[in-house]
């Protein structure tokens, strides 16, 4: 055995020596996996490579040997390297050990297995080991094709408990109260096909709200997802994300939602495109449909969730009341994608959902585009310019009430009282200048910055009445931020301090 193996060993260097290899057998990725962590195999597949196709559970390149070029290797769960290799060596679905001696003039790569290295040799590049993934190989008429196949798969449970023994995040505003969902997940073919059935409790409404979730995996980049639920619904989630809206619904009364209760069932198909950037591009296109009623605080509103601010404030507090909605159901084709590019130092990020409604409340018939964009890019020396952009077009006929969306106050435009203006037209933008203040730092808080900010919107039914404007000044240190902001129009003021990781 011993002897089989120094052969093979010492073929296959003399036929990499040779080059042989090199234009006798090609590979071709099929499917290459997610762009960030196979950009260094597509970079090498493109350009000349000598392949070694294993046919032992081990192949040495022993040290005294000089191979000219890079070599992949598939097949061999163990490859020892003490050659001189005057370019990268791969290894697919293996271990790669680098014994005394080797010398690597660019990246020792492992794909399925890991990096083991000497103290006694060089890698002139990287040295890197993804564990969590490999590659299926499969003949082809001319070399060999890989497939990504994510490793762990056989070891996910079939029953889990997400959370805190199958307690999810909970949420806390002026309607439900306390939102505490709880439910485990079931999943199928190593964790392809999942449902989570959940149930959550609303203090304040005293309902448990049952839902379902599932989600079958065609690939690694497409799935289809389904959703049905008894259920709380915003359309202004996008002014604060649900954690921060708690926190300031449950300390400070500043709730900056408003909420219908529905029947809700939506399902979609999506799909990841991957870009050489490693920005992704996700399509989706579904169904859904939903019934929907008002919901308390209303108009007089002598109860609600407890803060320990602005408890019983009626107009930018806890009992401020939502706005009514039609009764009646809405069923739609929708459609839509996200997509996220990081271009080097700038970030843009696009959420955008188009709805065609086929059956709606007064027979209305009309087709709304939601669109969220950010883009983020550094200026002069450690300066940073951000944009933020919400937009609701509605074509067609009104929308009914619960397809409105709202702006003003926290938020949005600080001058304006909370959630004052509404429709189904919708259009606002911030602009935010930030500058670091690096000569200040103190241990635990680091560096105050300062932003200047600039705020438009408009919002209305039917149509976009005239635009309000708001600019500030942002303090924020740490945790803590302060703003102070005005509205040149009407010299309107407002002063605020919060958290910095809220709008």
């Amino acid at each position: 055995m011993r002897c089989n193996r120094a052969v093979r060993a010492l073929a296959a260097v003399v036929l990499l020596a040779a080059g042989r290899t090199a234009h006798a057998q090609i590979i071709t990725l099929a499917d290459p996996g997610p762009r960030a962590a196979s950009r260094e195999l597509r970079a090498i597949l493109s350009r000349p490579y000598q392949l070694v196709v294993g046919t032992d559970s081990v192949l040495a390149l022993p040290r005294d040997t000089t191979i000219t070029g890079t070599v992949v290797i598939i097949g061999v769960p163990r490859v020892t390297v003490a050659s001189t290799v005057q370019g990268s060596v791969v290894v697919i679905g293996g271990d790669l050990w680098l014994h005394p001696g080797v010398a690597i003039s660019g990246n020792a790569l492992v794909y399925g297995g890991g990096v083991y290295a000497t103290m006694l040799g060089t890698v002139g590049g990287r040295t890197i080991a993804y564990r969590d993934f490999t590659y299926d190989v499969a003949r082809t008429a001319d070399g060999y094709s890989l497939t990504y196949r994510a490793l762990g798969l056989e070891e996910v449970a079939r029953i889990e408990l997400p959370g805190a023994y199958g307690v999810r995040i909970p949420s806390y505003d002026r309607v439900n109260g306390l939102s505490l969902p709880f439910g485990p997940r079931f999943n199928f073919a190593g964790g392809r096909y999942s449902i989570d059935p959940i149930i959550t409790w609303r203090t304040d409404l005293g309902e448990i709200d049952p839902e379902v979730r599932a989600t079958m995996a065609i690939d690694r980049l497409s799935a289809v997802e389904l959703n049905a639920a008894r259920t709380t619904l915003t359309n202004e989630g996008w002014i604060r994300g649900a954690f921060i809206n708690s926190l300031t619904s449950l300390f400070v009364g500043t709730d900056v939602r408003n909420y219908r209760r529905a029947d809700r069932a939506e399902i979609r198909y999506r799909r990841d495109f991957e870009r050489d950037d490693d920005g992704v591009i996700t399509p989706f296109i579904g169904a859904l449909t939903e019934r929907a009623w008002s919901v308390a605080p209303g108009i007089g509103a002598t109860s609600g969730p407890w803060s320990l601010l602005k408890r019983t404030d009626d107009e930018e507090g806890m009992w401020r009341p939502n706005p009514a909605v039609a009764r009646g159901r809405i069923s739609s084709v929708i459609g839509g994608a996200n997509a996220d590019f990081p271009l080097q130092d700038v970030t843009v990020g696009i959420r955008s959902t188009m709805e065609a409604a086929l059956d709606a409340p007064d027979a209305a018939r009309f087709v709304q585009t939601t669109v969220n964009g950010k883009v983020g890019f550094p200026t002069v020396r450690n300066h940073r310019f951000q944009v933020e952009v919400h937009s609701i077009i509605t074509i067609g006929d009104i929308a009914p009430p619960q397809r409105f969306s709202y702006l003003g106050g926290s938020g949005t435009l600080p001058t304006m009282r909370l959630l004052s203006m509404g429709g189904d037209e919708l259009l606002f933008a911030e602009s935010m200048y930030t500058i670091p203040v690096e000569r200040i730092s103190v241990p635990f808080l680091g560096s105050p910055a300062v932003s200047v900010r600039h705020m438009i919107g408009s919002a209305g039914v039917d149509h976009l009445p005239g635009f309000v404007n708001n600019v500030g000044l942002r303090v924020t240190w740490s945790l803590l931020k302060a703003d102070f902001t005005l509205d040149p129009e009407t010299s309107d003021t407002d002063f605020s301090i919060g958290l910095s990781f809220a709008r």
